[in-house]
């Protein structure tokens, strides 16, 4: 009997959806139903940066989120990059030295989308070394998840022989597995930010990828049968009927009063079973 849950998740949407949010709550969910290890990864550069200790937003939000149960780890590019030429090299010493001119990291920091190529190709290694262990990708938003899952399939194009083409080609093939990769497109139940979800995804769905689900944060259909509500309310609720369909699920996340990340993805946790 197949298992019901994917070995990588992507979650993506519009800036300021709730992601981050929701895919920590996911997370930990997650790990409850499988009792497997469940690591959230988020990317910390888009270049190869000369400063190690540069600090993304991304890095100040996770710090806040250590010993919650659930491995975190922000991907750097220098690193990222310098773990791939070793195995293509069968050498540490040779990939470091190339990676320290100039015309190379000039070079990878001016390709389009290559960047993410090689994050997902270490994330896809990991997942290879380890089949038991679940990544949840907090990704970037919208449009750069659309580059960084449209790169994959560009450099396979540009590329027809070779390292990287052998590389993209096994890439796109695992990305493009239902059975392995889910995508969650996280929108807000607004004409706008609904659109834009259900670009991406046809997007998507073009490029090749099959296994896309929309979810709609700060909904309040869940109140739909609730007595006595405000006028508000009951306009909003009346909006969002006809904004969203069965294509599109909706979390029932009762009122927090909580204010951090941590605490707030604790307790919509169990909600999260609808993206399982």
């Amino acid at each position: 009997m197949q298992e019901k849950f994917s070995q990588f998740y992507i979650f993506t949407g519009k800036g300021g959806v709730g992601k981050t949010t929701l895919s920590l709550a996911f997370c930990k969910q997650l790990q409850e139903e499988t009792k497997k290890k469940v690591k959230l990864v988020y990317f910390r550069s888009n270049k190869i940066e000369n400063d190690s200790s540069f600090q993304s937003f991304e890095d100040m939000q996770f710090q806040q989120l250590q010993n919650e149960g659930i491995e975190i780890e922000g991907l750097e590019l220098r690193k990222s990059i310098q773990e791939y030429m070793a195995r293509k090299l069968k050498s540490k010493t040779i990939s470091s030295w190339i990676l320290k001119t100039p015309f190379f990291t000039s070079l990878v920091n001016m390709l389009p989308g290559f960047n993410f190529v090689v994050y997902l190709g270490q994330i896809l290694d990991d997942l290879n070394d380890d089949p038991d262990q679940i990544v949840v990708l907090d990704a970037p938003a919208s449009g750069h998840a659309l580059t960084m899952l449209q790169a994959v399939a560009n450099f396979k194009e540009i590329f027809q022989s070779g390292i990287v083409y052998n590389d993209t080609k096994k890439i796109f093939s695992q990305l493009t597995d239902p059975n392995l990769l889910k995508i969650i497109i996280i929108t807000l139940p607004t004409q706008l930010s609904v659109n834009e979800a259900k670009e991406l995804k046809s997007d998507l769905n073009e490029i090749g990828y099959k296994n896309i689900q929309l979810i709609t944060n700060s909904s309040f259909l869940y109140l739909e049968n609730e007595q006595e509500l405000p006028h508000f309310l009951i306009e909003k609720i009346k909006i969002e009927k006809e904004l969203l369909n069965d294509s599109i699920s909706t979390f029932k996340i009762p009122f927090s009063s909580k204010q951090t990340i941590k605490d707030l993805s604790s307790e919509i946790a169990s909600s999260t079973k609808v993206i399982i």
